[in-house]
This record gives structure tokens, sequence and C-alpha cells, in this order.
């Protein structure tokens, strides 16, 4: 072979072998962006409403087309080139939220019936004349719906929606610039323009109705629940996340708690169950005395179940609502919520073992809590008629012991206690009774530790409280005080009706003003934010009073009638109520 035979052969070579890499290269990319694409539908999908005739299933093809498009079965097709477009030249959370967006907006089609067989067209068509005005749902309605919805659903996943429609943002006029013709027939989707209008107005809405949802989550750190319930039903209307789902939920277990806790106290307060708060009410506060009620009882407990179910569907990796409803189970009492609380943590510690679940080892000492009392419970009541019948107090007390050591858990120092005094070993039930009392001791189980072990209890040296007279002078509106008698400190251009939002069983009145926040329902101020002039340091005498807890990762600290909001140990604001 001569010499420019074999430098031309050598020459394609080479070539050939580039192309062959850059199309491995090619294919690597398209393979993590297929992968990153079918975790954002997974979480988009889990925030959407779904119709079991239309569930919605990803099918991600590699051929030109159009870019994305929904079947009447709930198969959502999308080429890898529109996952690409999202994803390239953008941040990678610019990236997610777009392709959100895309998905959302599909699955709005399916969960709106966006769909119409033959005969329904025809019926439409033939319904339409000159002589009726009975117009059809035009496309510009669907699109527009869809758009709606699909930018709440992402939302709701968890994805940034100011990077659809935000300042010098229009991603739907970039996507129809882009994508195929289809996009661009008037007659089948809206001007881009006038959806993002739509967006925008929506982002707008959802910025002013998470003010509901901060006022719901004060009132709900101040044990306020039913005003917490009327802000939290207000904003789920609008926004029904997993996060509002989930407080629903536990405030409606609270409430329940303590009114099982007015009846009998011993039964209420026997185990402490892993919540998103202490157990730790001031229900004589704000709950009247009523005679127990078994029947309102099962209505609360079971609406607090029903609303934490439907958090766990919204995201199934939220741990919070997962923990908090098997808390909800274990608290209606019966064999039936028993076993399902047992499979659902045992569920939660099969998925953190294989990695498919990411736990805190403080979600973890709590997952194993509350498993540790279902099964005792489960075994105390004969819940288990198999002749291999488990001993439920030999295994829950080996659960709790193997985790009490952990991050300083007193849920688990109290239910070891209640272990061991339930079954007559009053010597182990003694010590960690006492190291719990010793940690909480105006701590409102502590009332059952002195009703069962009153003769020694009084050898611990009770702690003074600590004196915030001088902290609680500082608020410039006092708690419990007329809107009327404030109105010198009050400039009524920054005040919000927030019965304009739907807030519906009082008149709610919410202040915004440059040096300080209050809340006022029915003309009576509930609490108050104020910000600090200057740094203010968290101190360790502060919060060494017993009637301490804490909320949010030890980032909110909560007293009887104070809260700090904190970050590393600056007070950022502090809360009157």
């Amino acid at each position: 072979m001569n010499k420019p035979i074999i430098v031309l052969v050598s020459c394609m070579y080479i070539v050939f072998l580039n192309i062959c890499i850059t199309n491995s290269k090619a294919q690597q990319i398209n393979q993590k962006n297929i992968i990153r694409a079918e975790e954002i539908f997974k979480r988009v999908l889990e925030a959407a409403d779904k119709r079991y005739n239309r569930y919605p299933k990803l099918k991600i093809i590699n051929k030109a087309g159009v870019w994305a498009k929904v079947k009447e079965d709930g198969t959502i097709r999308i080429t890898q080139e529109a996952i690409n477009f999202c994803f390239n030249n953008v941040s990678y959370d610019t990236g997610n939220s777009r392709l959100a967006f895309i998905f959302g907006h599909e699955m709005a089609h399916l969960a709106n019936d966006d769909f119409w067989s033959k005969s329904t067209k025809n019926f439409w068509e033939n319904s339409i004349s000159p002589e009726n005005s009975f117009v059809p749902y035009n496309n510009y309605q669907m699109e527009y719906k869809a758009d709606y919805y699909g930018l709440l659903y992402s939302s709701m996943a968890g994805y940034d929606p100011k990077q659809i429609a935000g300042a010098n943002k229009n991603f739907v006029e970039k996507w129809v610039k882009q994508s195929s013709s289809m996009y661009k027939d008037s007659d089948t989707h809206p001007d881009p323009e006038k959806r993002k209008l739509l967006l925008l107005r929506l982002i707008d809405k959802m910025n002013k109705d998470i003010l509901l949802f901060n006022i719901g989550a004060r009132l709900y750190q101040a044990q306020r629940y039913d005003d917490a319930l009327d802000f939290f039903k207000s904003f789920l209307k609008n926004f029904p996340s997993r996060e509002v789902l989930n407080n629903i939920g536990i405030i409606n277990f609270y409430k329940a708690l303590n009114l099982l806790a007015q009846y009998n106290e011993m039964d209420a307060y026997r185990f402490q169950l892993a919540a998103l708060l202490d157990i730790n009410t001031r229900a004589e506060k704000f709950i009247k005395k009523r005679n127990y009620n078994e029947k309102q009882f099962n209505k609360i407990i079971n609406e607090s179940i029903t609303y934490l179910e439907e958090a766990c569907k919204k995201d199934t990796s939220y741990i919070f609502s997962k923990i908090n409803l098997s808390s909800a189970y274990i608290l209606s009492k019966n064999c039936i919520k028993y076993k399902k609380a047992k499979y659902l943590l045992e569920e939660i510690i099969s998925l953190e073992q294989k990695k498919e679940l990411n736990c805190s080892p403080l979600e973890m000492d709590m997952i194993y809590n509350n498993l540790a009392i279902a099964q005792y419970l489960s075994d105390k009541n004969n819940c288990d008629s198999s002749s291999n019948k488990s001993n439920g107090f030999a295994i829950a007390a080996n659960m709790l012991i193997k985790n009490v050591n952990n991050h300083n858990n007193k849920t688990i120092l109290y239910n070891l206690g209640r272990l061991f005094f339930e079954n007559n070993e009053k010597k182990k039930a003694k010590q960690y009774w006492f190291t719990y009392y010793k940690k909480n001791p105006l701590d409102k189980y502590n009332s059952i530790i002195k009703k069962n072990m009153n003769e020694d209890i009084a050898q611990i040296s009770e702690i003074k409280e600590i004196n915030f007279n001088k902290l609680l002078s500082l608020s410039p509106v006092k708690i419990g005080s007329d809107f009327e008698k404030n109105n010198k400190l009050i400039d009524i251009n920054k005040t919000i009706n927030l019965n304009e939002s739907g807030i519906a069983n009082s008149t709610a009145i919410y202040y915004d003003g440059e040096k300080f926040q209050a809340l006022f329902l029915d003309d009576i101020a509930i609490y108050v934010e104020v910000k600090p002039d200057s740094n203010l340091i968290l101190t360790n005498e502060m919060i060494s009073g017993p009637n301490f807890k804490t909320l949010a990762g030890n980032n909110i600290y909560i007293h009887s009638n104070i809260m700090f909001d904190t970050k590393d140990n600056n007070i950022k604001k502090i809360v009157y109520y």
C-alpha cells in the first residue's frame, strides 16, 4: 500500500475515532439527563393531582417531533432534545425548575381531564349553533389552566417558579421558539407573553398567601391550635403542599391529645410520641374544660390521620409526615392502627438501610421511639393472635436502650421509665424518670411521674424560673390590648386585612411595620414580632430555665410567653405572645 493511501486511511480512522468518542460522551450526558429527568418527574408527580384512570407515566424518546405531549392513557412523552434544552446553558436549579414546569403542565392536562373521546367531541360540535350559547371549553382555557396548575405542582414539589416567569424571564416564549411548530399554532396555544402574565400573577398571589402560612406557623408554635388551623386551611385552598397538610394533621393530633388529657391525663401522657413539637401543652389556657367525648376524640384524631396520609402521598420522602402519621396511628388506640404504625416505621427503616431514604440521626431516634411504643402496645393489647407472639416489652425496651444516649433524647428517657414502671421494675423506672425530671422539671409529663413516684420525687430540688419581665416590657404592643389603643403606633397603610385572603373564623388584621409586626384577631393583639435594634446574643443563662423548648433544629426557642428566632446564637427576632 502506497504512502498517500496509508495517510488517508489513518486520517479517516482518527476522524472515526473522534466521532465515536464524541458520540460516547453525548450518550453519557444524555443518560445523566434522563436519570435527572426521571427524578424530577417523580417529585412533581407526588405533588400533582391525579386521576386513577389517567395516571401519569413518563416516556422519553430519542427522535424528532413534538417536544412534549400527553396522551389520553396518561403517558407523558418528551424528547431528549426537549430535556437537553431545559438543562443546557443554565444553572442546575434553573434547569430542574424548567423541566418540572413542563411535567407539571402536562400532568395538569390529565388532572383537568382535557381529553375528549370522538363521541364526546361530536356531541360538542353538534351542540354549537347560532341559536344557543353553549360554548365548549376551548384550547386557550385548557392551556392557561395547565400553565397555572403546572406552576403550582412544580412549586409544591420544591422547584422555583421565578425561573419560569420572573424578571426578564419568559421560559414559555423560549420553549415556543425552539420547539415544534405545533406550539406556534395560535389555534391551540395562547400567545407566550399572555401566558407569562398569568404566571406572574400566580407568583404574586403565592407571595401574598405565604403570609397566611407564616402566621399559621407562629400560632402553631404558640399552641393556639384553632386559630392556626384557620390560617393553614385558608392557605391550603390555593397551595395544597406537603408542609401545610402535615401541619394541619399534627395540630389535630395535639387537639385530640389535649381532649384526652382533660378526661384522663394518665392515659394521654402515658407515652411520649415523636412529633414536630414536644408535647408540652398549655391547653388549659386556650381550651375550655369539658367532658370527654369519645366521638369527638375519634373525629379529631381521624382528621389528623387523613391530612397526614395526604401529606405522605404528596412526597413519599417527607420523613416528618411519616413520623407524625405513626404517632396519630398509635394515639388512635386500636390494634389495626398499631399494626399500621409498625408497618410504616419498619418500611422507613428498611428504605433508609437501602439508602433509598436519607434520615437524620434525630429522625431515626424518633422512628425507633415510635416503633418501640407501637410494638409494646400491640403486644400489651394482645393484637397478635398468632402462636409465635413476641415479647413486646423486651423488644421495645432493648430498642429504646440502644438509642437512649443519642442526642440527649428526653422522649426516650421518659418512655423507658414508663416501660419499666408498667412491668414492675421500679428501680430502673426511677433511674430513667429521675434523669428525665432533672432535665425537664416543669415539663407536663412530670405530673405523671409525680403521681407514680410521689414519695421519691421530693428528693429533687426545683429549678428557679428565668424572669423575662425586662424583655417583655420592650414589646411595643401589649399582648391582649385592643387594636384601637395602638392607633398611634400603627400606620394604617401597612395593615393587611387577612379576611380578604380567606380567614373566616375571626376578624384578622396583620400589621407589617418596619420596626415590628403584629397579629390582631377580633381586634385583640395575639402576637408581636420585633427585630432587636442591636446584636443580641443568646446565652446559656437565657435558656437555662426549665420551661424552654426548641423547634426547627434548635433555631427557635419557645418560652411560656416569649420566643427567640436565632441564627448562629444571634437573636434575629423576639416574638411576644
